[in-house]
């Protein structure tokens, strides 16, 4: 059994926009848990310009099964303490808009925070991280666009990058599928 459920919201008045996601990922096979993972999303921004924009971030990602070890870790020798269980981060920084016309937008963000790290043997670290942000989006047709979200998060425990792309097809003014 599989379930996957994921959700954007985006409201904007005039200079603030801000961004709400979250999925979420289930998998059972023959009666035991595969995947157990939740992802959630904060980004808001204030324009200060046409181009030019600060934001602020916060993100975590949390996998459920990752006080555990599968066939796959044991196999490639992988440890608890080597598995991530859960990944926050918090943080501000400037953006830059490359591209702002109605048929295609491509924005970049670089920025400084804190990031908390929890191993699937219950150890833990706080340190200072660093993300660097694409946010990609391109009209296909009055009711179809493509997204491309890339997201690159350092600090001393670890890095870490996450890409989502797909297309997404118009329902009404206010909601969309996706294709992710």
């Amino acid at each position: 059994q599989d379930l996957t459920v994921a959700l954007r919201l985006r409201y904007a008045q005039g200079q603030w926009v801000q961004t709400l996601g979250a999925a979420v990922d289930f998998s059972e096979l023959d009666g035991e848990k595969t995947t157990q993972d939740v992802f959630a999303i904060y980004d808001a921004a204030y324009y200060f310009n046409d181009r030019f924009y600060g934001f602020a971030m916060a993100r975590i990602e949390s996998d459920g099964l990752g006080d555990r070890l599968t066939a796959e870790d044991q196999r490639r020798g992988v440890t608890l303490g080597e598995k991530v269980q859960k990944d926050a981060f918090l943080g501000f920084g400037p953006g830059y808009r490359v591209v702002n016309t109605p048929e295609m937008s491509w924005r970049v963000q670089a920025g400084i925070g804190v990031r908390y790290q929890e191993m699937g043997d219950g150890s833990s670290d706080t340190d200072t991280g660093y993300i660097a942000s694409s946010r990609f989006f391109y009209k296909l047709s009055e009711t179809a666009f493509l997204t491309n979200d890339t997201d690159v998060l350092k600090s001393d425990a670890s890095l870490a990058a996450n890409n989502d792309f797909g297309v997404n097809f118009r329902i009404t003014d206010s909601m969309s599928t996706r294709v992710s």
